[in-house]
């Protein structure tokens, strides 16, 4: 286990549109092909991260970094292998073909540990219960959907049970793993209230926390569950002042310790509203909030 960082008061600047631009474009000119993938041979320094889902490259920089920091100071080559449909094509995790080159992989222990951060869009407290229910009857689905509803759910199962499929895998075969996801909420759907993910509690080792991710250097609140196979601690309050805020393009104020998003809107420090340009400003602002993803090394 590694020390905690300490938490940090300040906020992570998001990047600029044209630099956010720019490293997605690398990151999908660079993303590696599935063959590539599955023969890639590493040296026997290395400590291999297995990173599923773990969306575009330039939201995966900061785990990344810290895999090879943790790795370089325990004398040994940190490498992260990323996995997700937004980095390549082949990188897709409904292919069958390719999840089950992925965990030959993983039972030939080419991997040192197993991070998974799936999708929640579908479990996200933002669909206000559109799509799923908190209870064993309705957690998969609701009745009576839409057929784009019942495509997003199928594809939301699906993802789900991946993941816990490889952190069963990873379980049996004795390998670090961590998942990550929102925090639950009373009345609100929750992909660790799916039936596999229930059963992953009954795992000879398993360990639960939650706590904000802006303690890690993440720009916003962000409350996050985490499972994983190693006791581990993470701080369970905010430490970050109490600041205010103007909501573009209302200036509407807000205070808090971070900046609320209005759906794509981001509010804007009020020390550096000018109540003039800042709308688009907010908005980039909110992209880099999607890929904001800082998470305890």
């Amino acid at each position: 286990l590694v020390p905690l960082p300490a938490p940090t008061n300040s906020l992570t600047p998001p990047l600029p549109p044209s630099a956010l631009s720019q490293a997605q474009s690398v990151a999908q000119m660079t993303a590696p092909v599935s063959e590539d993938l599955v023969s890639e041979e590493l040296g026997p320094d290395s400590c291999h991260l297995l990173y599923l889902f773990s969306g575009p490259l330039v939201g995966d920089a900061l785990l990344s970094h810290a895999w090879k920091d943790v790795a370089t100071r325990n004398g040994l080559t940190g490498v992260t292998t990323s996995i997700d449909v937004v980095i390549h094509p082949s990188l897709d995790l409904v292919d069958d073909i390719f999840v089950g080159q992925l965990m030959q992989r993983l039972e030939k222990r080419h991997f040192d540990a197993v991070m998974l951060s799936p999708p929640c869009s579908t479990f996200s407290v933002a669909t206000r219960g559109a799509l799923r229910g908190p209870a064993p009857h309705n957690v998969l689905g609701l009745p009576f959907l839409s057929y784009s509803q019942k495509e997003k759910l199928k594809l939301g199962n699906l993802l789900a049970s991946r993941a816990a499929q490889f952190v069963v895998a990873a379980a049996r075969l004795g390998i670090p793993w961590l998942l990550e996801n929102p925090m639950r909420r009373p009345g609100y759907a929750s992909i660790f209230l799916l039936p596999c993910f229930q059963a992953l509690q009954a795992l000879p080792s398993f360990y639960e926390v939650s706590g904000p991710q802006c303690s890690f250097g993440a720009g916003f609140l962000k409350h996050t569950t985490y499972w994983a196979s190693f006791p581990f601690q993470v701080p369970s309050e905010c430490v970050h002042p109490i600041q205010w805020w103007r909501i573009p393009p209302s200036g509407q104020w807000h205070s808090g310790p971070h900046p609320p998003l209005r759906g794509k809107i981001l509010a804007v420090q009020a020390d550096l509203w000018t109540g003039n340009g800042t709308h688009s400003c907010a908005v980039a602002c909110a992209v880099s909030y999607k890929s904001d993803r800082a998470l305890p090394t």
